[in-house]
């Protein structure tokens, strides 16, 4: 490998830096949200993912589901829900 073939390739690399950047920060600029979005899909999620699964069978071993939205309903209804005009 030449010495003009290694500018060449860490100028390529320089330009390809260059235009990731800037596309990152055109994705910041256009759609803020997108990079919350990306962390609830990130593998160190998948821990808590789980914890909370584990959580909702206790209480599903807890506390039967019928049991479970027979409350809620009624605390929907208390608040007006599914009202006739």
């Amino acid at each position: 490998m030449t010495d003009t073939d290694r500018v060449a390739i860490k100028i390529t690399k320089i330009i390809l830096g260059v235009i990731a950047v800037a596309g990152v920060l055109s994705v910041a600029l256009v759609a803020p949200g997108v990079f919350v979005a990306v962390k609830m899909f990130r593998k160190n999620n998948d821990s808590r993912f789980k914890d909370q699964i584990k959580q909702a069978l206790k209480r599903m071993e807890q506390k039967p589901v019928d049991e479970m939205l027979e409350e809620r309903y009624k605390k929907f209804r208390k608040m007006g829900g599914f009202t006739e005009k």
